[in-house]
């Protein structure tokens, strides 16, 4: 009973829903934020200290608007493919070592949890696509090709890690990146290749320039979203970002990390605050690609992805796997 009661804690407050509420929402002020400053501008600068609150309160705007049901769409299917998308990015929260363990673990979850991060937008896709708006319609399939073609590199890119540590799970990843790296720096540079692609394949998994086309504003209004409003517009805007901070704190998790072993309350303090500060750090990487580069057409960003990113990738797993053989 204890072990069940605390399992559902973990799950609702920390690292958790609450926690993960509260982080994304922290994590779309640092995006407004910076943005802001890279186009000359404040960013949110009044609700709050330094317009902290802002993102809240434009969850809680949004949640007290009207929510219009379009004649055409299939609101309750809708409905659930949103929360489903949802739910998923929180499932994967569960997985992500905050405190240098995890809710959820298991041999293998580095693969899974890639392919979830997938499988939630899959179902904003199909969520959009329900619409049935031409300007949703398009943003749907634009976002349905765009999954399709990151999902192998993102999958490969997720290997990496798992050769270099030699481990299968995120939270050994975790403890185990930064002294693998220094006990074999001949692996850095394949680390370094790796990550830059991963930088690449973020910003496809997260919709942020150069790989926008699904939300494309000046093009088709706001994309797959553009037919929602009220309720389904605040938890679709949530997913996103909670979205982002996921993807963010997994990349970190895995690629960069260093966590201590969770044997005292000040080492979990540690892993909390550093894992947090590795994903603002990702999420600084990635906000800065978005302003300082343009939206591609969708036919360049997959033949980018399926004759470059892919075939790179795929060799980069085999030379890192070939390396790694001969050094053992």
């Amino acid at each position: 009973m204890n072990t069940w009661l605390s399992l559902l804690l973990k799950s609702v407050i920390f690292p958790g829903f609450l926690f993960i509420f509260a982080f994304a929402l922290f994590v779309e002020w640092f995006e407004r934020k910076l943005t802001g400053r890279m186009e000359n501008r404040m960013g949110p600068s009044y609700t709050g200290p330094f317009g902290v609150l802002q993102p809240f309160a434009d969850f809680i705007k949004l949640l007290q608007k009207e929510t219009i049901d379009v004649r055409s769409m299939s609101t309750r299917i809708v409905d659930f493919m949103i929360i489903a998308s949802l739910s998923l990015y929180i499932l994967c929260a569960l997985f992500i070592p905050y405190t240098g363990k995890s809710v959820l673990s298991f041999d293998g979850d580095v693969v899974l949890v890639s392919l979830l991060l997938s499988l939630a937008s899959g179902l904003l896709y199909f969520a959009g696509l329900l619409s049935r708006n031409a300007f949703t319609v398009v943003g749907a399939v634009r976002l349905l090709l765009q999954v399709v073609a990151l999902d192998i590199p993102l999958v490969l890119l997720a290997i990496v890690p798992v050769i270099i540590t030699g481990r299968f799970s995120i939270v050994e990843i975790a403890h185990r990146m930064p002294e693998s790296l220094i006990y074999a720096p001949f692996l850095i540079p394949f680390w370094l290749v790796a990550l830059m692609f991963e930088a690449i394949t973020e910003q496809a998994e997260i919709e942020r320039n150069p790989f926008s086309m699904p939300h494309a504003e000046t093009e088709i209004v706001a994309g797959y979203i553009t037919e929602f409003s009220g309720v389904r517009l605040a938890l679709v805007n949530l997913a996103r970002d909670v979205q982002l901070t996921v993807t963010s704190s997994f990349l970190a998790s895995i690629f960069l990390s260093g966590l201590l072993r969770p044997v005292s309350n000040m080492a979990m303090f540690i892993n909390v605050v550093l894992l947090i500060l590795e994903t603002l750090l990702i999420v600084f990487v990635a906000t800065e690609i978005k302003c300082i580069t343009a939206r591609l057409r969708i036919d360049i960003a997959l033949d980018l992805f399926w004759k470059y990113i892919i075939p790179l990738c795929t060799l980069l797993v085999i030379l890192l796997f070939s390396v790694k053989v001969i050094a053992l």
